[in-house]
């Protein structure tokens, strides 16, 4: 039996410019962080999954209805991509629990769903995936037509899940890869720091800063994913925004480690316009590793 830690929560933090002091609405979604892999057998595994519950504020997109609850009632469910080894690729929603079947009226808008889902509570949640290939899974957790709610072994073909998936507006949230079997990459250290120290108002926009993160694999040449989970940039306090690259590559692009121990060159930049008071601003979010 092999227990393999897949993932380590990073919270990257910014300091520096400027704090509206605004206490505006906000909600809670839940997002897989990071997931535990248990392999029991030839073709099981069992895999314990880690919430986190991003903020999403309250702004005019929420008015929208969901694409999953437009046409009848819609619920949300932890699902996994599951291959048959006979070249049919499924999502299979297992064990669902109850505090996760909240069952939402057709027309239902985003903003009453994030209501319900800021109050979830649950931090941990386990899929038991078997009858099919070890290490060519994903792991996803997303709004969806109430017909794909059901008990284990319940399937439906990835490219329908796919295409029923719904996440809050702007929150691009996909399914979490899940290492080679007895294979895995994570962070090397549990907190990254960018401090932009003092800025003029002038130069806040294109600012850049570079840290160098170390990602510890099993083995050498894997190929992984860097992805922030949620929205694929950082909303600071006050207005603007930190973009990211790794390696000089967008986040969410493949890289491939050439040692056991990676160095890889995260760097932020910093978009939008800052408020003309300024003063210091900061962000965080959780960086994952995943696998194409």
């Amino acid at each position: 039996m092999k227990n393999i830690k897949i993932i380590s929560r990073v919270f990257v933090i910014f300091l520096g410019l400027a704090n509206l002091g605004v206490n505006a609405v906000s909600y809670k979604w839940p997002v897989i962080e990071s997931a535990d892999v248990t392999i029991t057998g030839s073709d099981s595994a069992t895999y314990v999954l880690h919430f986190g519950y991003p903020t999403i504020p309250d702004n005019s997109t929420l008015d929208q209805i969901p694409t999953a609850c437009e046409s009848g009632s819609c619920v949300f469910i932890v699902t996994h991509r599951h291959n048959d080894g006979a070249g049919t690729i499924t999502a299979n929603p297992n064990d669902i629990p109850s505090s996760y079947v909240s069952e939402w009226k057709r027309g239902t808008e985003w903003r009453n769903i994030l209501k319900d889902t800021t109050n979830f509570g649950v931090s941990s949640f386990t899929v038991k995936h078997f009858g099919g290939v070890n290490g060519q899974e994903c792991v996803d957790a997303a709004l969806a037509p109430s017909v794909y709610r059901g008990s284990s072994g319940v399937s439906h073909l990835w490219s329908e899940w796919q295409g029923a998936r719904a996440t809050p507006p702007n929150f691009a949230v996909s399914c979490l890869g899940l290492p080679p079997v007895n294979q895995w990459c994570a962070l090397h250290d549990p907190l990254i720091t960018f401090d932009f120290g003092t800025l003029q108002l002038a130069d806040a926009k294109g600012a850049k800063r570079k840290e160098n993160i170390q990602i510890d694999c099993s083995v050498a040449g894997m190929k992984y994913v860097l992805k922030l989970r949620g929205l694929d940039f950082i909303a600071l306090n006050n207005g603007m925004n930190a973009k990211f690259t790794a390696d000089g590559k967008p986040l969410g692009e493949t890289l491939e480690g050439t040692a056991v121990s990676n160095i890889v060159a995260l760097e932020a930049e910093l978009t939008g316009t800052p408020p003309q008071d300024g003063g210091d601003f900061s962000g965080t979010s959780i960086l994952s590793v995943s696998y194409p």
